[in-house]
This record gives C-alpha cells, structure tokens and sequence, in this order.
C-alpha cells in the first residue's frame, strides 16, 4: 500500500519538514470531486511509492502535478497521501491546515491511515484545536479497522487517560493487538505493562520476550529495556556483555537511557573493559539529553578526574542539573559541595537544603549528613538545632 503514514513519521523521526526549493504554490492539487477508477488509482499508487522512494521535492512535486493532470479525485488514498505531504512540507509549503483537510476527506471515507494521522493532528494541536478526545475517537476508528499504529496509539491514550478514562485493562488489550500484528511500539508497551504487572499479573519473562520482539525492530525502547533486564537478570539469565550489546544499539539511535547505561557500563568495566574516556563520552550524550542518572554521573567523573580533566566547578554544574531534575544523588553531591565550599562557596544552609531534599527520598547518606548539620546546629535555624534525622 503506497499510503505513507504521518504517525509513522513522527514515530521514527523521518518527517523533517522539507523546504520547496523552488517555492511553487500547489493550489491546483486540490483535485476535482469525480469518481476515482480503479486504473488510475493503481496508477496513482504506483507514482507514490515512486515519490516515497526517491524522497525529494522534485518526486512529489511530480506526484502532485500529476494528481492534477490525472483529476484523481474520490480517492481516499490520494487524499491521505495529500494530507501528508501537507504536513510533512514534502514538495509544497508545509500547511497543517490543508494537512488536517485532506486527511479528513480521507478518514471520512474510511482510510484507516488517514484516521490514526488526523487522530495526531488533534493530539498535537496542529491544523485543529487540540483535542485527546477528537484524537482518541479517529484512533479508535483506525484501531476497529485492524491498523497496528491506530492500536498502540489508542492502547496509550487509555494508558494515559488521555481523552477517555485511565484503564489499564483497555490499555493493555489495545497493546496487544497491535503488538501481534508486530508492532515494535505495541511490544514495546507490552512488556512494560508485564513488567509492571498493570492490566495483567507481573511477568520477567513476558516482559523479557516482548521487549526482545520490540529490540530486534530496531525500536530503541525495547533495545534499552531488554538491556536493563539483563544487567539485573530479570526474566533473562543475568548477562553483562548482553546487557552492553543492547545498551549500544539503544544508545547509538540516540536513547538517552540506553547511553547513561552505557556510560555506566564503561565507567564500571562491566560486559567491556573498562575505559573511563568512554565513560564520559556517553554520560555526556545522556546528560545534554536531561538524562538526570547521567548528569549526575558526570558530575562524579568530572570530581574524581576520571576520563577529563579534574574541575570541581564542573562537577557542581551538573549536580545542579540532576539535583534540579530530582536526582537524590546528584542533591546529595550537590549539598556535600556546599558543605566542603568545593567548587560553589561554602554554605551551610545550601548544604542542609540539598542534603533534605536528598533525604527525603530515603539516601542514607543524606540522612547521616543532615543528622550531623542538625547535630552541630550548622545551617538550620536555632529552634530547629537539637533535631536528628529519623
């Protein structure tokens, strides 16, 4: 089926908006209302999936060029594959107006591409006033006809609550569906949900399996989370070298989960030898991602002057970064920074506020230095100076 899917796009990050070169206006590929036959509308596809393959304005300036010279019209594909050219900006102005047109012409008559993409359209807002229960409505619609996007999509609005009421059972069989038509995304949400034991009793090895369908797709989710499973050994036999080969296909698509875990594994020598400089060229990657675990761990690496240069002042900027996320040992380093004045001027006050907040999240050793500030009335306030931390 030559129907390019918008969601798709999105999901895999291939639809960058394209600049037309040549800035032509393509008014006149809003086609004429007469019965599409079938010939033509072979012939259509067929010029699509040629525009797809060769993925350049020129190809679908073509493809729209020819809808005009063809009055391909009542086509319901044609009209899908408009409202994704509208969309994506691939050989027109992109226009999310039009985008969410066409596509509407096109989930009216059924196409179940058309529904799962207008479904997106009204999630994100865009051609439409945004709407989760506009959205969940064409996902269903898309779902009931059998496609696997419409599925995984509808599976999470109810995982979510997005646009209908929060149930994990729905959720979960939404999930399925999608995940035996072999969905990554829909095995992907599968395993999660088994691992969690939401919708279903918690399972290791259900989750294990449907992680490991979603990883060999390529999906960078299920690559990182069957990578976690080995490190700890749940629902697979306990495997370093295992858990680093799915760290690094995670990690090289760009997964900010899967490069902190690769950072640890370097930093650690755990299934790779051990090697410092790799360390903290994938903690990195993850920490300018906000990956909170990451920055924190650079911050270490960049305390201790493990792989870069020994800089306190370094170490603190990105335990303020994590401690701001919420990461208990990124405030943890951050309150023992302010103790030592190392790298931020001493504080005992800005100590005890990052050890509490540290603290709070059960760290022990937060707890054991808070209860040493309180002990020494250092950074809290008189009444307070005969406390201990429970």
């Amino acid at each position: 089926m030559a129907v390019v899917s918008l969601g798709g796009l999105y999901m895999h990050r291939e639809g960058q908006l394209r600049k037309n070169s040549s800035d032509r206006s393509f008014e006149a590929a809003q086609v004429a209302d007469t019965d599409f036959a079938s010939k033509a509308r072979e012939a259509d596809l067929a010029a699509y999936a040629a525009a797809e393959k060769a993925d350049t304005v020129e190809a679908y300036q073509s493809y729209l060029v020819g809808c005009v010279a063809n009055r391909c019209a009542k086509s319901a594909d044609v009209y899908a594959n408009l409202g994704v050219i509208y969309a994506t900006g691939r050989g027109v102005q992109q226009d999310d107006r039009e985008a969410v047109k066409w596509l509407r012409k096109a989930a009216e008559q059924g196409n179940a591409v058309a529904q799962w993409d207008l479904g997106l359209m009204y999630a994100q807002g865009r051609g439409v006033a945004q709407s989760d229960g506009e959205a969940a409505k064409w996902y269903r619609k898309a779902a009931e006809q059998g496609n696997a996007f419409g599925q995984c999509f509808l599976g999470a609005a109810y995982d979510q609550g997005r646009g209908l009421a929060q149930s994990d059972a729905d959720a979960l069989k939404w999930y399925r569906k999608a995940a035996e038509q072999g969905n990554a995304d829909g095995q992907f949400f599968l395993g999660a949900m088994y691992a969690e034991g939401r919708g279903v009793a918690q399972n290791d090895t259900e989750a294990a399996k449907w992680y490991r369908k979603a990883a060999e797709q390529g999906n960078a989710f299920g690559q990182y989370e069957l990578a976690r499973m080995y490190a700890i050994g749940r629902g697979v036999a306990q495997n370093d070298a295992e858990a680093v080969t799915w760290c690094r296909k995670a990690a090289e698509q760009g997964n900010a989960g899967g490069q902190f875990s690769l950072g640890f594994m370097y930093a650690n020598g755990r299934g790779v030898a051990q090697d410092d400089r790799e360390a903290v060229q994938w903690l990195r990657k993850a920490a300018e991602q906000d990956n909170a675990d990451a920055q924190a761990g650079l911050g270490f690496m960049y305390a201790q002057g493990r792989g870069v240069a020994q800089s306190e002042s370094e170490a603190v900027t990105w335990y303020r970064k994590a401690a701001v996320l919420g990461n208990a040992f990124g405030q943890f380093k951050l309150g023992a920074a302010y103790d030592q004045g190392r790298g931020v001027v001493q504080s005992d006050a800005d100590a005890v506020k990052w050890y509490e907040r540290a603290a709070e999240q059960g760290l022990a050793d937060a707890k054991a230095r808070l209860g040493a500030m309180y002990a020494q009335g250092r950074g809290v306030p008189p009444e307070n100076r005969n406390k201990r931390d429970q």
